[in-house]
């Protein structure tokens, strides 16, 4: 990862889920709930570190949503998530909305390696829920001290009772096929 004060290629990100053949409404729309709480978290993630590196304080209530830029409801979901900052108080800060995508791509990619490996053990239990939650929690603490490492600070306390509800986003959000960053040229875009 580049420093996180230096402004990333990330423009887009192509996330791909799957949901099986013929999803019900309301797993779509959990598993757009889930992207959007982990964004916040990241985002808050990086509010967190910015105040930390003395840049500026930011306004939780303003930060810049996700925006769908293309989906297909084919299976797998296919989503292209997009993340303006323009026209919002952290304009002038694009590495930021850059790296909170960036961010996103990070642990989204994490799950995605997790899913992959479990896929072939394939025991649908409590213990495999305990499992993925576990992992996405591990995921965000690595998630903080790579962030930390890059803009070189000491890694804030961890406290899994506010990471608690997104690393339950991250681990119920359905497997994924694709997690890539792509330009706006893309014609997947």
């Amino acid at each position: 990862m580049t420093r996180a004060t230096e402004r990333t290629e990330v423009e887009n990100l192509l996330v791909g889920i799957d949901l099986q053949d013929w999803p019900y409404l309301n797993q779509i729309s959990r598993q757009s709930s889930n992207l959007d709480h982990l964004h916040l978290r990241v985002w808050t993630i990086q509010a967190e570190f910015a105040e930390l590196e003395g840049r500026f304080a930011m306004h939780l209530d303003q930060y810049p949503r996700l925006r769908v830029k293309r989906m297909s409801l084919a299976s797998p979901w296919d989503l292209v998530l997009h993340q303006a900052v323009a026209g919002t108080p952290y304009a002038t800060a694009g590495a930021l909305g850059y790296g909170v995508l960036r961010g996103l791509k990070y642990l989204l990619e994490l799950k995605k390696e997790w899913d992959t490996q479990q896929r072939d053990t394939a025991f649908e239990t409590l213990e495999l829920q305990q499992l993925q939650l576990d992992h996405a929690m591990d995921s965000l603490r690595k998630y903080r001290e790579v962030l930390a490492s890059e803009i070189g600070v000491r890694t804030p306390d961890f406290d899994p009772s506010e990471e608690f509800p997104a690393a339950q986003a991250l681990s119920e959000i359905g497997p994924l096929t694709e997690v890539e960053s792509i330009p706006d040229d893309d014609p997947r875009a």
